[in-house]
């Protein structure tokens, strides 16, 4: 099985990405391979 990448997105300043990052962690991907991409 290859290497596995992660994307997570929020659009507002109130929301959080925990649930996100915990979702993409428990599916195999490595903390350093989640890319999260806040509003700006």
């Amino acid at each position: 099985m290859g290497k596995f990448f992660g994307y997570g997105r929020v659009s507002t300043k109130e929301q959080n990405p925990d649930l996100q990052i915990n979702a993409l962690k428990d599916a195999g991907c490595h903390p350093s391979d989640i890319h999260i991409e806040k509003i700006s």
